[in-house]
């Protein structure tokens, strides 16, 4: 608009049209309002059960994880107390000793951790600790030791076998629970997401209806005042001032003129 035509506003005429202005967002707004916030309830009970179900989930999972971790330390005890039997008839000790089997059954508990902690699940892990075990079993047949010695052996490795092949089994429910896990974590994150956008959307709007309103306020207190101070501005460019307009379009003119100085 020319500066003829905006110096030709009256103050009444401009407080009318931004009074007009501030009641119709007054108007709109209450609308908008209303809907966001709907759709805020929904989002939030959505996000709330998507929290619950991925809540639910972890809880079960970490109870499966122990369980598995509590079965293969029963392993590793029970061919831990085999060799405890073997250490005290093992002929050559030099060749085989308690530790050094020992260690190596450890160190496959090891890299199966970092597999399953990396996602994953290695069968031929179980079975090098298998044979790691069985081991002991065709040593007590292949020297004469008493019956019950030999059975008391036997069962500790069976049953050490056993355990292992349970904590594998288990491993297999753990890893299904934990792709169910990341799908309901993406899930919740989604629509966690969402809730946090419908939830500031619906504060800028209440921010801007209380605003509005109080511009309504504003305006109409000066309409049924003196509106003369709104005229200040207008005679001071009459009288040969610079605009506000005008005055930002010859600073940026000149910030450019010294921008190119400067190259």
């Amino acid at each position: 608009m020319e500066i003829d035509r905006l110096l030709a506003i009256t103050p009444d005429a401009l407080a009318k049209a931004i009074l007009h202005r501030r009641e119709r967002l007054a108007e709109v707004i209450p609308e908008q309002l209303d809907a966001r916030r709907e759709e805020k309830v929904l989002a939030e009970e959505f996000a709330r059960d998507a929290r619950a179900n991925k809540d639910e989930l972890t809880s079960q999972s970490i109870k499966v994880k122990a369980k598995r971790d509590s079965i293969q330390a029963e392993a590793r005890d029970l061919y831990f107390r085999s060799n405890d039997i073997r250490i005290k008839f093992e002929k050559n000790p030099d060749e085989w000793t308690k530790s050094s089997v020992e260690h190596r059954f450890s160190l496959l508990e090891h890299r199966l951790n970092l597999l399953w902690s990396m996602g994953d699940h290695k069968r031929n892990i179980h079975d090098e600790m298998k044979e790691i075990v069985q081991s002991n079993i065709e040593w007590s047949n292949a020297i004469d030791l008493e019956d019950d010695v030999k059975n008391e052996m036997v069962e500790l490795c069976n049953a050490s076998i056993q355990h292992i092949s349970q904590s594998e089994e288990i491993h297999f429910e753990y890893e299904m629970l934990i792709e169910q896990q990341e799908k309901l974590i993406g899930d919740y994150q989604t629509k966690e997401l969402n809730r946090r956008k419908l939830d500031s959307k619906t504060k800028q709007l209440s921010l801007a209806l209380q605003r509005s309103e109080e511009g309504i306020e504003h305006w109409r207190q000066i309409r049924n005042g003196d509106l003369n101070h709104l005229l200040v501005n207008a005679e001071e460019v009459k009288n040969g001032a610079l605009s506000t307009h005008t005055h930002r379009l010859q600073s940026r003119r000149n910030q450019n003129k010294s921008n190119r100085g400067d190259e």
